[in-house]
């Protein structure tokens, strides 16, 4: 039935890294409990959103499987600590701390920089850096060897499809608006 939905050849297995992924795991982890110490202060002093959107952005990781499945991207089932499968994927521990980090942290710092700026331009370099460090983030993380876009994908720049680019900074976007 999957294949049905997605007729891209996807790879037949590949390791995780375990040194990779720890290092994933352990960072991001830290800067989660990092986030999560200063959401805490915010809320005491009367701002509750950073709290909010560390927990739209956990919420939001459930979405990766269904993601995986739509832009063609392979997260190894060998030798990863994986939050969940769905629609055929794996998806792991390190990747759902993305999303608690890029779509929570990151979205309450474009939320401060907008109120600060207030104006188009700030708009725009909010969405530049989102989209800039998110490509960033992912071409490293595939020559890490932690995950791998297959099939055929448009505008690619060192295995990262271009186009996730303006998807992922609009996401970003639409939840710093909800904020």
């Amino acid at each position: 039935m999957i294949e049905d939905l997605n007729p891209a050849a996807r790879p037949a297995s590949a390791l995780m890294p375990a040194f990779a992924q720890d290092v994933l795991v352990l960072g991001f982890g830290a800067c989660i409990v990092a986030a999560l110490l200063a959401a805490l202060l915010l809320w005491r002093r009367g701002d509750n959103r950073l709290l909010i959107l560390l927990g739209a952005g956990a919420v939001a990781a459930a979405t990766e499987g269904l993601a995986c499945l739509l832009i063609n991207c392979f997260h190894s089932p060998e030798g990863q600590y994986r939050i969940y499968r769905a629609f055929d994927t794996d998806v792991p521990l390190w990747l759902g701390e993305v999303y608690v980090l890029f779509f929570g942290a990151g979205a309450y710092l474009m939320v401060r920089q907008l109120q600060r700026l207030q104006q188009p331009l700030a708009f725009w370099l909010c969405f530049a850096t989102i989209g800039l460090s998110e490509g960033v983030f992912e071409m490293i993380t595939i020559r890490l060897g932690t995950h791998l876009y297959y099939g055929a994908q448009p505008w690619p720049i060192a295995g990262f499809p271009l186009h996730l680019f303006f998807v992922n900074a609009t996401l970003a976007i639409a939840f710093a608006t909800a904020a």
